[in-house]
């Protein structure tokens, strides 16, 4: 368990860990300045849209859920009686998933024009300790 242990360590230190707010640096430099519309070609719909009272819109865009199964581990220790029956006992650990997403906040003139993206929510990506990083390469 160790070993695994120090081998997603060191994963990530080879995959150069990025950070949730590395990513919006990126993705507001792709954007900003630019129509909702290259984004929405570009990542998708976003789920929510609200009308501020100046006319401007603030867009809420989720990536969706990618849940990923993780392996369990099961250790068997036990004696075998000198008639060959087994007496011993089983432990499982781990398993169960793990579920990555990005979600961020776009706000825009009234025209569409992006002004900002903010993070709403970011989780572990698949291979970064970012999952917005993973989209907004």
């Amino acid at each position: 368990m160790l070993r695994f242990f120090i081998c997603i360590i060191a994963i990530f230190i080879l995959s150069g860990c990025t950070t949730t707010e590395e990513a919006m640096l990126r993705a507001n430099n792709e954007f900003v300045g630019k129509n909702i519309d290259d984004f929405v070609l570009k990542h998708g719909i976003p789920y929510a849209k609200h009308q501020l009272n100046n006319g401007e819109y603030v867009y809420a865009w989720s990536s969706g859920v990618i849940s990923y199964d993780m392996p369990a581990t099961t250790t068997m220790s036990g004696t075998v009686s000198p008639y060959g029956y087994y007496s011993g006992t089983a432990m499982t650990t781990g398993g169960g998933s793990i579920n990555v997403w990005c979600e961020v906040q776009i706000h825009t003139t009234a025209e569409g024009k992006i002004l900002s993206i903010k993070p709403l929510r970011d989780t572990w990506g698949k291979w970064t300790t970012s999952r917005c990083s993973e989209i907004f390469k």
